[in-house]
């Protein structure tokens, strides 16, 4: 048998073996608690990365889409030029109406109807000339150099281009100051 105070401190010993491993399993449960809070809360944080994600792929889809449509009625928009133009010439002023004079009898063969007005004819441009019409489309020369236009366009120091009329065998570009014809040919 061993001697009393050996038992003493082998029965200490195995106290303090009891109590650290009580101690042990009482941590192993705290650390599975913990794991299982930690695992929970990776999957709350990875769905909410996840929803965040998806937001901001639509969100990004949207205004990509809005960026789109935009690009696409601004293409369908006509470019106008803004270049410098002259100011528009003043209205004459009206003439007051004259004194009733006697009605002139009505010929049958011409029509009293108001029909519209008749534009004053426009000089011809200098500086310009009319090389060719292709489909609607006038190619001119100008001592700025050469131009392709069309109805609506602006051409520099000639102004809005109003219209490409055929006047006998020839073409004409109208402008809003003036003419453009094909150069005159020495007979």
């Amino acid at each position: 048998m061993p001697p009393p105070a050996r038992t003493a401190d082998l029965k200490k010993t195995l106290s303090e073996i009891k109590s650290v491993a009580a101690s042990a399993q009482g941590a192993q449960g705290a650390l599975a608690q913990l794991a299982q809070r930690v695992d929970k809360i990776d999957k709350e944080q990875n769905t909410r990365l996840d929803k965040l994600g998806e937001k901001v792929d639509q969100t990004s889809a949207n205004r990509f889409a809005e960026i789109v449509a935009r690009l696409e009625k601004l293409e369908k928009r006509p470019m106008t030029v803004a270049l410098a133009q002259p100011a528009p010439a003043p209205k004459p002023l009206p003439v007051p109406p004259a004194a009733p004079a006697a009605k002139p009898s009505p010929i049958p063969a011409v029509s009293n109807d108001v029909t519209g007005s008749i534009e004053r004819p426009k000089p011809v441009l200098r500086g310009f000339t009319l090389d060719d019409v292709r489909g609607g489309v006038a190619y001119i020369e100008s001592r700025d150099g050469p131009f392709t236009v069309s109805a609506g366009d602006t051409l520099p120091g000639a102004g809005k281009v109003l219209r490409i009329e055929r006047r006998g065998p020839n073409y004409v570009v109208v402008t809003s100051l003036g003419l453009i014809t094909t150069p005159e040919e020495p007979y």
